[in-house]
């Protein structure tokens, strides 16, 4: 029997209301579609929110994680460590410069890169590492202060893959703040916590590297007359008022203001969104001590502030990725959605000829135990005690547990 008969409950969802659907008809039927004054108010408003000194908002956390990159000169003679547990885009973005790309291993009851494994991997690695990705994963906050201190003492940057965390803080930084890092990536897909449509912010505390991600982000051309470099030499005849420089090769990785005329209206709703999360995990937290013995949520600090992007839990027993199948199909037949977060990159046919991924203990058990259950705003108390009800229905069907 179906214990859901209502539509679907998704893993996650975006939360749309009037006002931010105004908002886009109201940029609609401004003077313009891309640029213009919306785009730096956004930047500055976000900035402000997460306590960054800078925002640069581009089309896709994606693209952000690949100015990033760039904005930090990686090339081919760079190698930088990536956690095996993350979607592919942290992977991918710097390997789009030429670098190198390691994996780190991550802890099984987090999914977190840890001290322990990071030093491992620069121990066991034979390059200069230039670059850590640190990723905050399913929005869960760690004190990122003895991470730095480790990657301090090897010359090694931070850039936070904070994809999933937005809204996040400890005791002594919010999440995009760049106090332990270079720069910091967000990404607003519908499914996180504050959506776009598609789009990424970029926040720095640097004027320089600020500078950089705005003309990376724009195919690297340069307008304004007094940046440009041929102006004084023998062929400035050609400068005139419609002049243009191609200074680097950029990308057009600009945001429409269609998308940023969304992002804006769903900043003004993130403390609400950040607080019904966190408020359904409890909710989550307490149901699911009555089943104590099949799952466990993922270990986290529970004095901090976490994004809750996602909610998964742990699944035990001697075959979890069995049970998980079994568990899976239950949900789908009583129209409740989940899905796993992720499947580790080293795992992955792009990577199995590169690197031996029999060495991620961590990230395979992480892999095989994870299952990530609905987590939205607009989800209702009863919809969370269905998702729990049927989860316990999972183990009274025959062969599961």
């Amino acid at each position: 029997m179906s214990l859901n008969k209502g539509e679907l409950l998704p893993y996650g969802r975006q939360s749309i209301d009037q006002d931010d659907i105004d908002a886009v008809i109201s940029a609609l039927k401004s003077n313009y579609l891309t640029d213009g004054p919306l785009i730096d108010e956004f930047e500055k408003a976000f900035a402000q929110k997460v306590g960054s000194k800078y925002a640069v908002v581009c089309s896709s956390g994606t693209a952000g994680l690949h100015l990033a990159s760039m904005c930090l000169d990686l090339n081919n003679n760079d190698t930088v460590l990536v956690p095996a547990i993350s979607f592919v885009a942290t992977a991918n973005a710097p390997m789009y410069t030429g670098a190198n790309v390691e994996f780190v291993d991550v802890e099984p009851s987090t999914g977190l890169i840890s001290q322990n494994t990071l030093i491992e991997a620069i121990k066991k690695s034979k390059k200069n590492i230039k670059v850590l990705f640190y990723v905050h994963l399913n929005g869960i906050v760690q004190d990122l202060t003895s991470i730095k201190s480790i990657c301090d003492k090897y010359g090694i940057n931070i850039v936070e893959d904070s994809c999933h965390a937005i809204g996040g803080s400890n005791t002594s930084e919010k999440i995009g703040s760049c106090l332990n890092s270079k720069l910091s990536v967000f990404s607003f897909h519908p499914v996180k916590t504050i959506t776009m449509g598609e789009g990424g912010v970029v926040t720095t505390n640097s004027r320089e590297y600020r500078e950089k991600l705005i003309l990376l982000r724009s195919h690297g051309i340069v307008r304004n007359n007094n940046n440009f470099y041929e102006i004084e030499v023998d062929h400035k005849d050609m400068y005139g008022p419609w002049s243009y420089e191609m200074q680097k090769l950029g990308y057009n990785y600009r945001a429409s203001t269609l998308n940023v005329a969304l992002g804006l209206s769903q900043l003004k709703k993130l403390d609400f969104f950040v607080k019904r999360r966190s408020e359904i995990a409890t909710i989550y937290d307490h149901m699911l001590l009555e089943m104590i013995d099949k799952f466990e949520p993922v270990k986290r600090n529970k004095c901090y502030n976490h994004g809750y992007h996602l909610y998964p839990i742990l699944i035990k027993g001697k075959n979890p990725l069995i049970i998980k199948k079994k568990i899976i199909q239950t949900l789908k037949k009583n129209n409740i959605g989940s899905q796993v977060h992720y499947i580790p990159i080293p795992f992955q046919p792009f990577w199995k000829s590169r690197v031996d991924f029999s060495k991620f203990i961590g990230s395979y058990e992480y892999f095989s135990r994870c299952l990530s259950i609905p987590i939205y705003p607009s989800m209702k108390d009863k919809d969370i005690k269905n998702v729990v009800e049927t989860l316990k229905s999972a183990f009274d069907e025959k062969n599961v547990g």
